[in-house]
C-alpha cells in the first residue's frame, strides 16, 4: 500500500522549525533528509509498480474480450462405424476438432460453454446409413431449439441433414447436439458428421421476439 505524504509535511515542518539552530540540528536534518529521499523513492517505486498492474489487467481484460471464439468438431476415428441408436436421448460428444479457439468446446462432454453475451451462430451436418432414422437437436441449457432429420432410405442408401441456427448466448449458457432416442449417426473417418459454432458478435442487450431482452446478467 502506498504511504500517505503525511511524513513527508512533517519533515519538512520540523526542518523549517531547525533553521535558527543549524549547527544543533545539521546531523539530525542529514539524517531525516536521507530518510525523506528514502521515502519518496519508496512512493516512486510502489506507484510504478501499482500503474504497471493496473495497465496489465488492462490490457488482459481487453485481449480476452476481443478474442475470436470458434470452433469445428468431429469423431476421432479409426474405423467407419455408427453410433446409436439408444433408447434415450443422448449428448453427441464430438472428440476430434478442426479448431477450437479459445477452448470453449469441450471435447469430454460434447458441449460448447459460451464465453461472453452474444449472438452466435452454430451449423451441424449428420451423415448416416439409410436403414435407420437419422438427426440431431441442438439444445441451449437443456431445452430445445432446433433440429435436423433424414428418416430411413427405402434403398438403404446412405442420407444425410443439416441445419444452421443463429442464436443469443448469455457468458455461460451450454449448447450440444442431442442424438434423439432411435437415431443414429455415422462415425467415419471420413468425418462427414461435424458440429461447428463461433461468436458472430458481443452484446450487453440482445433483444429477441422470442423471449424478454436478454440482459446478460446471469440469474442469481
Amino acid at each position: 500500500m502506498m504511504k500517505t505524504p503525511g511524513a513527508v509535511l512533517l519533515l519538512l515542518l520540523w526542518l523549517v522549525a531547525c533553521v535558527g539552530a543549524a549547527d544543533q540540528c545539521l546531523p539530525q536534518v542529514t539524517a531525516e533528509l536521507r530518510e525523506m529521499s528514502r521515502l519518496l523513492e519508496q512512493q516512486r517505486v510502489e506507484f510504478t509498480n501499482a500503474k504497471a498492474a493496473l495497465e496489465k489487467k488492462i490490457q488482459e481484460t481487453q485481449t480476452q474480450k476481443d478474442a475470436p471464439v470458434a470452433f469445428s468438431a468431429s469423431f476421432d476415428m479409426r474405423e467407419d462405424l455408427h453410433i446409436g441408436p439408444f433408447n434415450q436421448d443422448t449428448t453427441l460428444v464430438f472428440n476430434y476438432t478442426f479448431t477450437n479457439v479459445g477452448n470453449h468446446y469441450n471435447t469430454s462432454t460434447g458441449v460448447f460453454t459460451a464465453p461472453v453475451c452474444g449472438v452466435y451462430q452454430f451449423h451441424y451436418h449428420v451423415f448416416a446409413s439409410g436403414v435407420k432414422g437419422t438427426g440431431a437437436n441442438l439444445e441451449r441449457n437443456g431445452h430445445h431449439v432446433v433440429s435436423a432429420y433424414n428418416h430411413l432410405a427405402p434403398d438403404g442408401h446412405d442420407v444425410n441433414t443439416s441445419q444452421t441456427v443463429s442464436i443469443e448466448l448469455r457468458e455461460g449458457d451450454k449448447v450440444c447436439l442431442r442424438l434423439e432416442r432411435g437415431w443414429w449417426v455415422a462415425a467415419y473417418t471420413a468425418h462427414q458428421t461435424t458440429f461447428s459454432g463461433q461468436l458472430l458478435f458481443e452484446a450487453k442487450q440482445l433483444p429477441s421476439g422470442l423471449h424478454p431482452p436478454l440482459d446478460c446478467v446471469q440469474p442469481q
